[in-house]
């Protein structure tokens, strides 16, 4: 059993386990655990498969994909690692499976990470102050205009989006 004290390289060793065991077709998932400390603007994480995981810091995007493993379930005895950061005020993090990048739009075109990159930079340096929107209001307004809801083979979509924008996460 997961606790509170577990940390997040032990909590998907853990899950990692328990979906090897209960999986009699040997399913797979993606996961991304994701420990915040409000006081001292700390993160801990641990990545599982998952395909975006990026810290929007100004005009600069960071990878925290470094640290983790394979997909839960994948082996019995996989090991996950973690990592450590510190954020500063105005960073957003987001995290997202593969549908982010794989959407098609009405050109049958795929969004692709170099357009993530792009409008999460645009983001911070745009649209963040000049219009008031959250990055979860930026990100829903840019899938809504890219995709074609029509298109038979959207791929599964899921988003979290942290921000930091303030100097401490209690005020």
């Amino acid at each position: 059993m997961i606790s509170a004290e577990n940390s997040p390289k032990e909590a998907l060793g853990i899950l990692n386990r328990e979906l090897y065991n209960i999986s009699a077709k040997k399913m797979i998932s993606v996961a991304y655990y994701l420990e915040l400390n409000y006081q001292t603007n700390t993160i801990r994480y641990a990545d599982a498969g998952m395909a975006i995981a990026t810290i929007v810091r100004g005009n600069e995007l960071i990878e925290i994909k470094e640290f983790g493993g394979l997909p839960l379930g994948a082996y019995q005895k996989s090991e996950y690692t973690q990592g450590e950061l510190k954020l500063e005020e105005r960073d957003s993090i987001i995290i997202s499976t593969d549908g982010l990048v794989d959407m098609i739009n009405v050109d049958n075109e795929r969004f692709g990470y170099d357009n993530l990159e792009h409008y999460l930079i645009n983001f911070n340096s745009n649209h963040k102050f000049e219009r008031n929107l959250t990055l979860k209001e930026y990100i829903e307004e840019t899938v809504v205009n890219y995709k074609n809801t029509n298109h038979s083979k959207q791929d599964d979509l899921a988003v979290v989006c942290i921000e930091h924008l303030s100097s401490s996460f209690i005020n």
